[in-house]
């Protein structure tokens, strides 16, 4: 039976970690990590750590949606791939924002 699992991590006031996790049997089957940042009056999506596309990659997004980058995780365990995306997100998210707010101008 497959179980959904979502949770969020507040930054700050304007950035936050979406985790959405699907389990089936106790194994992470599929998930979304995602790096959403309050830019001016809008919720944008900054860098995204996901299983879409059948594989574990980590895009990176620019602020008019379009795919920057992505970066393929290939065979790895995927609950070991959420825990990387949140520690990465938190250790790294005022930079992935700073760029972010760069290429907006």
């Amino acid at each position: 039976m497959v179980r959904q699992a979502r949770f969020r991590i507040r930054l700050s006031d304007e950035d936050r970690i979406e985790v959405t996790m699907e389990k089936d049997a106790g194994d992470v089957v599929s998930f979304v990590v995602n790096y959403v940042a309050t830019v001016g009056d809008k919720e944008c999506s900054v860098v995204r750590y996901d299983t879409h596309h059948g594989f574990p990659h980590k895009d990176i997004l620019r602020p008019d949606g379009s795919l920057d980058r992505k970066e393929s995780f290939g065979e790895q365990d995927l609950l070991a791939l959420v825990d990387l995306a949140i520690d990465d997100l938190k250790s790294h998210g005022e930079t992935y924002r700073a760029r972010f707010e760069r290429w907006r101008k």
